[in-house]
């Protein structure tokens, strides 16, 4: 068994809370070439588990033998396509965590204006309305039925957003940090913190975020309605200035700025071991306990 040893020397002395202009206006200011990216579950079970059940009630309406049984599986095909759309809708929301811009109970119409749905996923809410959301609700609201030709052209636009959107931005992928990362794997990390190297041990050493004066976003998803903190390293230690998302930004103010922090293309960093990513995001989140993993013969250690 294999003893790792996760060490940091990255540490935020100081941490201040700021308007979301001030945050804005650092983010304008830079220019990023790298970011740290985190992957992000689709909602509950996801949009194509939805579109699957919307396809089999339509396959399964086409060969049935009764009137009942066709309206019925109509009806249903018409439920889960809206479903699958609404669910792929929430999954964008929070890869750029607008649902933090706008209430809990948002209806689907303030969910594609937060992600300016026209522009970034090419969602008319007019024609989604017609054809896939009017014709659920009105059997849902008004108790009636749903015709075949309803339910067709519900699933196949739902069936041609869902792929296309996905294709497209990937909803699965989201970033946490833009900026330089300065870590070590393996090798690298045990010489870095003057380790004897043997078989029998690994290491993950992250040793901050660049020379004096580098500059940097943290994306914060764990906390409670979500923040944005920029970080500056200043005399070997880090100092912070973070806003919360929720009651302080808009969704048009987070737009601009995940544009403004992706225009200059940053590339993505990779770990060559995944299992050090937790523990490099609880280092960056230091309250962020649930995204820790257990790990036999850990030892952590801070410089």
């Amino acid at each position: 068994m294999k003893v790792k040893i996760f060490a940091s020397s990255f540490n935020i002395k100081k941490d201040e809370c700021v308007e979301a202009q001030d945050i804005l206006d650092a983010i304008d200011t830079l220019s990023p070439t790298e970011k740290l990216e985190i992957k992000i579950p689709f909602p509950g079970k996801g949009p194509d588990f939805f579109l699957k059940w919307a396809r089999d009630e339509i396959h399964e309406a086409e060969s049935a033998q009764d009137n009942d049984a066709k309206n019925r599986k109509y009806y249903n095909a018409s439920v889960y396509s809206k479903g699958a759309v609404e669910c792929l809708i929430d999954w964008f929301l929070s890869k750029y965590l607008l649902q933090n811009t706008i209430s809990p109970m948002a209806g689907i119409a303030q969910k594609l204006e937060a992600l300016d749905a026209p522009n970034l996923l090419g969602i008319s809410f007019s024609l989604f309305n017609d054809l896939v959301f009017e014709p659920r609700n009105r059997g849902i609201h008004r108790f009636e039925l749903i015709e075949e030709r309803e339910a067709k052209h519900s699933y196949e636009l739902a069936h041609l957003t869902v792929k296309n959107c996905v294709n497209t931005i990937s909803p699965s992928k989201a970033p946490l940090y833009y900026g330089t990362l300065e870590f070590y794997e393996g090798k690298d990390a045990l010489e870095r913190i003057e380790k004897k190297i043997s078989d029998d041990m690994d290491a993950f050493y992250f040793a901050g975020i660049g020379s004096e004066g580098s500059v940097g976003v943290l994306v914060d998803r764990e906390s409670d309605g979500g923040k944005i903190s920029v970080l500056t390293s200043v005399g070997g230690e880090v100092e912070s200035r973070s806003c919360k998302i929720r009651g302080n930004f808009t969704s048009e103010q987070l737009r601009l700025m995940f544009t403004k922090l992706e225009s200059s293309k940053p590339k993505v960093v990779t770990l060559a071991n995944d299992d050090n990513l937790p523990h490099l995001i609880e280092t960056l989140i230091p309250d962020n306990k649930r995204l820790t993993t257990k790990s036999s013969g850990r030892k952590k250690t801070r410089r």
